[in-house]
């Protein structure tokens, strides 16, 4: 959190299920383990356990797999993820870079 940041007491959902439910949909996740934000606020997370990467444009209520691949799976080749974890842009938001940890890469 940046230091002039100021800690709200009550959340709001802006990613996955307001209900506590995982799963597999566009509107749902499984093991959420980082999110990031670019500058034109969407909002992306890795989903650990659906092996993929979430995308939420601001105000949607579904998200979109992004990259190669077009549903979710465990997989060793280059379109596919075994548990997504850290993801971070470069400086000019070109290029999303995403820890794939199973895969070792």
């Amino acid at each position: 959190m940046c230091p002039s940041g100021i800690w709200h007491p009550v959340g709001t959902t802006v990613a996955g299920s307001a209900s506590g439910v995982s799963g597999a949909t566009a509107s749902t996740l499984n093991g959420p383990f980082d999110v990031v934000v670019d500058s034109a606020f969407n909002v992306y997370v890795s989903d650990f356990w659906n092996d993929r990467v979430m995308k939420w444009p601001q105000g949607s209520v579904n998200g979109t797999t992004i990259g190669p691949q077009s549903g979710y799976g465990t997989g060793t080749d280059t379109n596919h993820l075994d548990t997504a974890t850290a993801l971070c842009f470069d400086s000019t938001e070109s290029n999303l870079y995403i820890s794939d940890t199973y895969n070792c890469r």
